[in-house]
């Protein structure tokens, strides 16, 4: 490990906000939901989910690391991004999109894809959010749920397991 990577790991850590989530209160109570992944196949089944929940009354935000630079971007996407040209020089993105995306409070943020060194770690580290919800294991975050997602499962599989448990967790009691 060098020494950008001691560097990088100590301002992620320094990155956490003093939180205290509430109660995830059940899927009907929910108000806010934040999606954060890494661009690519993806994209399509994520904007179909958050669309599904919008039909649900539910506010979605959507932001996405984009792993080119912004001049070699071909067609803006139809949702809020970041770009490589956008991280300062151990990873951390910057920029008006993130600044604002960190400054709202989520009742949810799900993260599909924060592998370690990902600069998505930058993003969901400091979220305040209620639940966090995960695919991926990293020793450096804390999700409230895991969901295992392998090479043989898809992302359309990911978003119905996740919207189960959403469903599930706080489900009143008939």
């Amino acid at each position: 490990m060098g020494l950008k990577d001691n560097i990088r790991n100590y301002k992620l850590r320094k990155s956490a906000v003093d939180f205290h989530p509430a109660d995830y209160p059940g899927f009907k109570g929910l108000k806010k939901i934040a999606i954060v992944w890494q661009s690519g196949k993806r994209d399509d089944d994520l904007l179909a989910f958050a669309k599904m929940l919008r039909e649900h009354n539910k506010e979605v935000h959507l932001l996405a690391y984009l792993p080119v630079k912004r001049k070699e971007l071909q067609t803006i996407p139809p949702f809020d991004h970041f770009v490589k040209s956008e991280l300062n020089w151990y990873g951390r993105p910057r920029g008006e999109v993130v600044k604002n995306f960190l400054a709202r409070h989520y009742g949810v943020c799900l993260c599909l894809g924060a592998e370690e060194g990902s600069p998505l770690e930058f993003i969901v580290r400091p979220v305040t959010a209620d639940f966090k919800i995960g695919n991926v294991k990293n020793p450096k975050l804390e999700y409230d749920l895991l969901i295992q997602s392998g090479k043989d499962k898809s992302t359309e599989e990911v978003l119905k397991e996740v919207n189960y448990y959403l469903n599930f967790i706080n489900k009143p009691q008939q």
